[in-house]
Parts: structure tokens; C-alpha cells; sequence
């Protein structure tokens, strides 16, 4: 089939066009890459672009036009975080050269077509020898392999050379970084993807005992990686549903399993197999539902009944477990009054007393629900929690109490005195016209409060942040800035000021945004750099909009020169293209290490 020539590589791939994709700097390293021959093994094929590219590993990139624009891919680190890194940069440049070097009116094999044809054309024999070659010189290549080859050869599972996968699959060095991570959870997935296929064939109980030994060494490897991004998680909730899936089939001892479950919720620091008596209640049946509940009730029986006035094992994470368990059981028995005893066992913050008030209010049981919400305000009347707060003054306004849940709210107020706490002030006060009463209290209250906070130089923290969102949230731009100059406020606060003035004044937003521009690139990282050119094209759109061009270049050049060390922040900004074409020259970089 014929492809639209908009999808075509050539439609897309030139020098400018990369250069806009990588920026200066990375598109420099990847015309280096280029010039010194690391771009090896290039193939289109379908119109995908593929190639290895030689630099501190071999990596892998790929690219595609569809639809006018580029998806690219690379094995390196950059890649791996969406960036259009060096590697894609030599590919793309690799291609332009060997597609001018061809005769157009002749058809173009790929590698990649060579290498099928060659392929088909050799002996079965030939085939097997060379692919276990490369299995030697590539150990992840091998592995999936030897899954493949488990998996199809019916005879039921070798325990023990699956263990062997799954041990060197999970294998840990010194510690798996942030970048390393992607291809390090890839190899769980493929293993865990043979694991899948070895269900699939009916080796239910073979698959049950791998995905546990497979549980524990993820759960080991995650004690020695940088996991930011959540793969190792994704990767255990996976193990979970095969395990349970494994489980409904093989039909285990259930006496035995709700021992393991029960043994292993207890003791694992990353919560595998919570909940394990709701999710496995159908596997487990009523012997082994008996059995983990007796194991649970004897964990439950060690563990102290804590009051108002006692504090919290914050750190025991035995306790939170089996209270879990606990209130799991009870729910299954649809046992409220046994659900509230488990809850009582712990009462040593306030929300406690509102979980047990929700428990009632739940089941319909309104009177109980307040009691315990009133009985939490009381016991910790030093320390409420707002949430019980709330939760009070609602049950109020639907019992026509409206000057008590009023006072709940105030008191609120008074003692956090945030944009939170106001909002909720009116939406309590507004409905029966008593907001004109209330709002000029609540100024003056925050007026005071600011009062005893005098302004620090060189401080971070404003006592009238809260007072100057609030203008801002009640349409009060004028108070709002007028506040801001009195007595200084939050960079983020003066951009929601710069930004709702735009309209009204632009000269101040312009002032405002320049004033914030100096304090935001000194962050010295990709995200600030970042944020200051989103200010800079604010700057250049109200500027350009009052007729000044000129002077908008000339703050830009003053910006460029005053920070051009920074070359990331500089690449950014070519990126960007805030300048006029031609206006700013390009500053020369140093030329950096690979």
C-alpha cells in the first residue's frame, strides 16, 4: 500500500527541522555523533527509521513522521524522558546523508528488508546456531528466550529454571538510579509477561509459586532504587492480579494460602497483598477465611487500646495493617456495631472520631453520627480537626441549626485564618443574608493577625498571603495590589497580580513580570529556566501589544547577556524563538564533553 507522502520521512527530516527539535546544544553533540560514524545499523522500514547509536552504551532510536509531526524514541536516559536527545539528532542526520548519497528513481531496500530475505533464504539449522550466538553475547536477549522456549514446551514448569530467570531479572548492583529504571522494570514485564503465557497453558499452581518468588525480589529491589516514577509499583500490582488469578485456578489449600497472605501482609513495607481477605475471600473460602481471622484476632488481641490522651504509634505499621484486616473482616460480616468496637481500639486523633461518625452516617443513623462527630470536637477541643469541623456544621445546616454551625465555622476562621476558611464562612453566612455582618469581622480579624507579623527583609514567608488571596478570589484586584505594595508578598502571589492586571494596567503587569525574572532564573534548574520563559513571553506580548518592539529586544539581548554561562536556560530560549529572527546572534558555547 502506498503511504501518504505527508508521512514520509523526507517530508519532515531536515537540518532546521532538528535543530528546532533538539536546540543548539543537543543538536551540536548529535552532528558531532554523526560526523565520527557512531550512527550504525540504519534501516527504514514502514516508514520507521531505526538505528543503533554508538555513545557511552549502544542505544536505540527510532524514528516516524505520522501526520506531519515526529514521534522519536531512544533507549537513552533523555529519551526514556520524552526528550529529542543527541542520539535522535545523529539518526535523523545519518538518514538525510545515505538518502542523498541514493539513485531516487530506483526503489530503496532497507537493512532491514535485506535482512528478511536473507533470513528466509537460509536453512533452518543455520537460523537456530546463529540466533543462540547472540543469545550468548546478550544476556536479556537470552532470557526472553529461555522464557519463550519454557513456555512452549508443555511440559509443565521448571521451578527452578524460572527462579533462576526471575533471580537474574531482579538482580540488584549498588543501586538502580532514576535513569537505569525503565530498563530495568522492561525485563520484569517481559518475565512477567511469560509467567501470563505459562497460566494461560493450565500450570496454575506453577505460576502461583513463581509470582510469590518473583514478589519478594521486586519488593527486595526496591529498597535499592530510585523508583519516582512508580514502575517497581505498577510491576507488583501486576505480580498481585496473576497471583490471585493463579490462585482461583489452582485451588491451594486455602488453610495454608490465608496462613502465607496473612504472614505476608503483616511483614511487608510495601503493603503487597493488602486487603488480602476481601480480594482473596472467594479463593479462600470459609475455612480460610476462619483461619485468617483467627490469625488476625491474636495480632489484634497484642495491641493497646489508645485514648484522647495518648499518642499515636505513628511508626507502627504492624498496627495499621492489622487494623485494616480487622475492619476488612467486619465489613464482610456486615457487622456495624463490630466495625465501630474495632474502631474505638484506636482514638488518639480526632478524625478517628469521625471515621466512626461516617461508619453511622452510612448506615443512616444520623443521632450517632453527630454524637461521635460532637464527642471528637470535645475531647480534642485544643486541637480540632477541620474535617470533623465541616463535617458538623453540614449535619447542622440540615437540622436548621444555622447560628451553631455558624460558630463552628467563625471559630475555624479565627483559629486558621486562610482563603479556605473564608470561603467556607460565606458559603455558611451568605444563604441567610448575615455575610455583610460577618465580612468586615473577617478583615479585620486577618487586618490584625498581619499586624503582629511585621515584614522581614530577605524573608520568605508573608503574613499577608492569605489576606491578599482573598482579594484576589473576591474580584478585589485594586486591595489586592495595593496590599502586595505595602507590604511585599510571594513571587506566585505577584504573578497572579501581574497576570489579572494585563488587562487593566499592562505597564505594571510588564514591571511586575520584569521584576520577577531575575529571582526565577536564579533557581539554576530546567524548571525555573523554564518559568522564566513563560515570563519573558508574557513581557514580549503585552510589550509588542503597546507598540514596543524594539524595547522588548533590547530588555531580551540585556536578559541573554546577563545570564549567557547558563546554556541551558539559553537553549531554551532559542527554542523558544522569542526573539526576532536575526535580531539576537547566537552566543558561542564551549564545546562539551560528550
Amino acid at each position: 500500500m502506498t503511504r501518504d507522502k505527508k508521512s514520509e520521512p523526507a517530508s519532515l527530516l531536515t537540518r532546521k527541522f532538528l535543530l528546532e527539535m533538539a536546540g543548539p546544544t543537543y543538536f551540536a553533540r548529535g552532528e558531532d555523533y554523526f560526523k565520527r560514524g557512531l550512527v550504525e545499523n540504519l534501516s527504514e522500514f514502514n516508514g520507521v527509521i531505526s538505528a543503533v547509536v554508538a555513545g557511552t552504551e549502544d542505544y536505540q532510536v527510532k524514528l516516524r513522521a505520522e501526520q506531519g509531526t515526529l514521534d522519536y524514541s531512544c533507549t537513552c536516559p533523555l529519551g526514556e524522558n520524552q526528550e529529542f536527545c543527541k542520539h535522535c539528532v545523529a539518526t535523523g542526520l545519518e538518514w538525510m546523508d545515505q538518502k542523498k548519497s541514493q539513485d531516487h528513481t530506483k526503489a530503496i531496500e532497507s537493512r532491514e528488508e535485506m535482512i528478511r530475505k536473507y533470513l528466509a533464504s537460509r536453512e533452518k539449522s543455520a537460523l537456530i546456531e546463529m540466533i543462540s550466538k547472540q543469545a550468548e553475547n546478550y544476556p536479556e536477549f537470552q532470557d526472553q528466550l529461555l522464557i519463550k522456549a519454557a513456555v512452549a514446551s508443555g511440559k509443565g514448569a521448571d521451578l527452578k529454571s524460572y527462579r533462576s530467570l526471575i533471580d537474574r531479572a531482579t538482580r540488584v548492583g549498588d543501586f538502580i538510579d532514576y535513569y537505569q529504571m525503565p530498563r530495568f522494570a522492561r525485563k520484569i514485564h517481559n518475565l512477567i509477561d511469560g509467567l501470563e503465557n505459562l497460566l494461560e497453558q493450565g500450570l496454575a499452581a506453577e505460576t502461583m509459586e513463581l509470582a510469590e518468588h518473583c514478589l519478594k525480589k521486586v519488593e527486595k529491589a526496591i529498597h535499592q532504587a530510585d523508583d519516582s516514577d512508580g514502575h517497581l509499583d505498577e510491576i507488583l500490582e501486576r505480580l498481585e492480579e496473576l497471583h490471585l488469578w493463579a490462585c482461583g485456578k489452582s485451588k491451594p489449600d486455602p488453610e495454608e494460602l490465608a496462613r502465607r497472605l496473612f504472614e505476608w501482609e503483616m511483614s511487608s513495607d510495601w503493603e503487597v497483598f493488602l486487603g488480602a481477605a476481601e480480594r482473596y475471600a472467594g479463593v479462600l473460602g470459609e475455612k480460610g477465611l476462619a483461619v485468617y481471622r483467627k490469625l488476625a484476632e491474636e495480632e489484634w488481641a497484642r495491641l493497646p487500646r489508645l485514648g484522647p490522651k495518648d499518642k499515636e504509634e505513628i511508626h507502627s505499621s504492624r498496627r495499621f495493617t492489622v487494623t485494616k484486616i480487622m475492619e476488612s473482616l467486619a465489613r464482610q460480616s456486615g457487622d456495624l456495631e463490630e466495625l465501630v468496637k474495632i474502631k474505638t481500639q484506636n482514638l488518639s486523633l480526632p478524625y478517628y472520631f469521625l471515621e466512626i461518625a461516617e461508619i453511622y452516617e452510612q448506615a443512616g443513623k444520623e443521632d450517632q453520627a453527630i454524637e461521635w462527630a460532637e464527642r471528637g470536637l470535645k475531647e480534642f477541643a485544643g486541637r480540632p480537626d477541620s474535617r470533623v469541623i465541616l463535617f458538623l456544621a453540614e449535619k447542622y445546616l440540615k437540622r436548621n441549626q444555622t447560628q451553631e454551625a455558624i460558630k463552628l465555622i467563625w471559630d475555624e476562621f479565627r483559629r486558621a485564618p486562610t482563603l479556605k476558611n473564608y470561603q467556607f464562612l460565606k458559603d455558611y453566612t451568605y444563604p441567610s443574608g448575615e455575610w455583610p455582618k460577618w465580612k468586615p469581622q473577617a478583615m479585620v480579624f486577618l487586618q490584625n493577625a498581619i499586624e503582629k507579623f511585621p515584614p522581614k527583609p530577605n524573608s520568605w514567608y508573608y503574613a499577608n498571603s492569605e489576606l491578599i488571596q482573598i482579594h484576589l478570589w473576591e474580584g478585589e484586584l485594586e486591595a489586592a495590589w495595593q496590599e502586595a505594595r505595602q507590604r511585599g508578598c510571594s513571587e506566585d502571589l505577584w504573578r497572579k497580580i501581574a497576570e489579572k492586571l494585563e488587562e487593566r494596567n499592562p505597564e505594571e503587569s510588564v514591571r511586575i513580570y520584569q521584576m520577577l525574572v531575575e529571582p526565577t532564573i536564579n533557581g539554576k534548574n530546567r524548571q525555573a529556566y523554564k518559568e522564566t520563559i513563560k515570563l519573558l513571553i508574557a513581557i514580549k506580548e503585552l510589550m509588542e501589544r503597546r507598540g514596543q518592539k524594539q524595547e522588548f529586544q533590547k530588555y531580551l539581548e540585556t536578559v541573554r547577556d546577563q545570564h549567557k554561562r547558563k546554556t541551558s536556560f539559553i537553549d531554551l530560549l532559542d527554542k523558544a524563538k522569542i526573539a526576532k529572527p536575526g535580531s539576537i546572534i547566537p552566543l558561542k558555547k564551549e564545546k562539551e564533553a560528550d
